[in-house]
């Protein structure tokens, strides 16, 4: 069997310090226990621009990966959170804890183990680039876009190795916040259909804080904040280990 271990929105500032440093040392403490082949933080790893100082996680968090010898894959996250550029510094880490760091579409094999498509957080900018037309049809050409990355990643998997992983920083529709209030409008958005186009096995998400969000499919998931951190965010926190058996199939 097949073990990964998914997180996401760590949100590390130097408020947040000691929740997403215990809240990090809990993950990949258990993952070592439950012998995980594989840890993905599916983005958001930061909570904007952040410090060297002695206020600062980022000392804490490379002390954490560096005595950790799972591999884990890094997405990047929206880019007021993951500014372009700050989740370098965990490439100087000698460790097999960080294995790559993602921030641009990429599909292929990790260690011969599994398929990884990854689909960090789009920007408008990105997906707007090449556009040619009037603004009433930029919409739909980023959402084109993003559907024809997708359809690239289920054919790049196809014939490749199981099972095939989707890691995405993105809002899907109908998602539900930590007060119920369902995301309609206002920011980029995949809907169930489009995740399909990926045929993948399981779809790791970050972004939204709330896990299990209701009405989605059960190998579509996201993995929650890992510890409380705005006003309404009551529910139980976390992450997800995921069990694939003999022949790739999502089993738990």
């Amino acid at each position: 069997m097949l073990k990964i271990a998914h997180y996401a929105d760590l949100h590390a500032s130097n408020k947040t310090k000691d929740d997403a440093i215990e809240a990090l040392a809990f993950i990949m403490d258990r993952c070592e226990t439950e012998h995980v082949d594989l840890v993905i933080n599916a983005g958001d790893t930061w909570d904007g621009a952040i410090s060297l100082s002695d206020e600062s996680p980022f000392n804490g968090m490379v002390e954490i990966f560096g005595k950790n010898t799972i591999n884990q894959v890094i997405i990047e996250g929206t880019k007021s959170h993951d500014i372009p550029g700050s989740l370098g510094i965990f490439g100087h880490i000698k460790s097999g804890a960080i294995n790559e760091i993602f921030r641009l579409p990429w599909s292929g094999q990790i260690n011969n183990k599994l398929h990884l498509s990854v689909l960090p957080a789009p920007s408008k900018s990105y997906l707007a680039r090449n556009f040619e037309g009037s603004p009433d049809g930029l919409n739909d050409y980023m959402q084109r876009k993003l559907q024809n990355i997708l359809g690239d990643f289920g054919a790049k998997a196809v014939d490749s190795i199981k099972p095939h992983i989707l890691v995405s920083h993105i809002t899907v529709t109908g998602s539900e916040t930590s007060t119920g209030q369902s995301l309609i409008g206002g920011e980029i958005q995949l809907s169930v259909a489009d995740l399909s186009l990926a045929k993948a096995d399981y779809v790791a998400l970050g972004h939204i804080h709330k896990a299990q969000q209701p009405g989605l499919p059960r190998h579509i998931s996201y993995a929650g904040s890992p510890y409380h951190q705005n006003f309404g965010e009551l529910e139980p926190k976390g992450f997800k280990i995921i069990t694939f058996d003999d022949k790739g199939e999502l089993a738990d």
